[in-house]
């Protein structure tokens, strides 16, 4: 009886497999230098070219006007809501999606043109000011 266990936990390890851990390696960090490569207004998306250490990489993001404000500036959130009512959706809030994702960081109180204006917010914020992209860069994920 002994025996069969002992064969059975064998046979289950052996089709188990090894196990093993990906990691994803991006270099990107507050000192990176960012270039935009497209704004459309009224759009939700943009993207940039970020140089880390001699490195080129290229991110995809995303922006969204909520009804939630951040605490302070820059201040990151894992999930947002939206008002049924569209003019209490003044608060800006940008996410990188690739090539890894960030928490949501939060820019400003934009009143009515943040759903015209929080795109090229999340962009410029990116290109141009080191604690957005501390923001934006820390605690990504896959």
């Amino acid at each position: 009886m002994k025996t069969n266990l002992y064969a059975g936990i064998m046979v289950g390890a052996l089709l188990a497999g090894p196990a093993a851990a990906v990691t994803k390696c991006v270099a990107l960090d507050s000192t990176a230098t960012c270039t935009k490569n497209r704004l459309y207004m009224s759009r939700a998306d943009w993207s940039a070219t970020c140089i880390t250490g001699g490195i080129s990489t290229q991110i995809w993001g995303i922006s969204f006007c909520s009804n939630k404000s951040g605490d302070s500036q820059y201040a990151t959130s894992s999930t947002l809501s939206a008002s049924d009512t569209a003019n209490e959706n003044v608060y800006c809030w940008c996410k990188m999606v690739s090539p890894a994702v960030s928490s949501w960081v939060f820019d400003r109180n934009m009143g009515d043109v943040c759903n015209d204006a929080c795109l090229s917010e999340c962009v410029e914020n990116t290109v141009r000011l080191p604690a957005f992209r501390s923001a934006l860069f820390s605690g990504l994920s896959d």
